[in-house]
């Protein structure tokens, strides 16, 4: 005779299974695309008197000094006798733009990068006839830069510095865009998701529920075994 209330308990097998849906259900959210280029990243040297890094979303770039219309984006430090910590972010793709924050262009980590105008944020881009925007970054010290393309929002890391000789040197470190059209915040890989709130109590109450119906089964089997002998 069954018990009134193990009646009332699926199968363990029947939780654990539900726990994909619980968690796939949470984490409909977009796929941030990141390309990392390793702890010393890509870097560009002077040649002919300037540095040129070009690059896109994808983590495709291009090292030599002139632009190509292939990459949406481009790094440039003019010859070493014209001020060469002045950094140009160019603008090469016709649907791009850089953000700017709080009236910088060069960012620290966690800052939003999206469609809305929040904590200041504008963006220079080259349908508005803007296509570069320069700066003076701290050299040795790596930045964020905020872009847009085609819709969809990313950062990318970036470094200037120069060797023995003073030549100019750009590196890039890496590149993430969010593929749905959201905004990012700099910095964001997508690695680090952690479950809500919501989510982990789901996941605890199905483990309990779990551990309750397989108890619950074991001590059926137990007295159907003594009720038997």
């Amino acid at each position: 005779m069954k018990s009134p209330c193990s009646s009332f308990l699926p199968a363990p097998g029947k939780l654990l299974l539900a726990l994909p849906a619980v968690f796939g259900a949470s984490s409909a959210s977009a796929v941030i695309i990141y390309t990392d280029f390793g702890p010393d990243g890509v870097t560009a040297v002077k040649d002919n008197a300037a540095t040129m890094l070009s690059f896109d979303f994808n983590g495709n770039y291009d090292l030599s000094s002139q632009p190509s219309s292939s990459y949406d984006f481009s790094l440039y430090v003019k010859a070493a006798n014209a001020n060469p910590t002045i950094l140009d972010i160019n603008l090469d793709g016709s649907s791009t733009a850089v953000a700017q924050v709080d009236g910088m262009y060069l960012l620290g980590p966690g800052q939003v990068i999206g469609p809305d105008l929040v904590d200041g944020l504008t963006f220079m881009s080259r349908e508005d006839d803007v296509f570069s925007v320069s700066t003076t970054p701290t050299l040795g010290t790596s930045y964020y830069i905020g872009l847009q393309s085609n819709g969809n929002y990313g950062w990318a890391k970036m470094m200037l510095s120069f060797d023995v000789n003073s030549d100019s040197l750009i590196t890039l470190f890496g590149v993430a865009y969010d593929n749905s059209g959201a905004s990012i915040l700099t910095g964001d890989t997508g690695a680090s998701a952690v479950p809500e709130p919501g989510v982990t109590a789901a996941f605890a109450g199905l483990v309990a529920g779990a551990a309750a119906a397989f108890a619950a089964r074991r001590k059926r089997k137990a007295k159907a075994s003594a009720d038997v002998a």
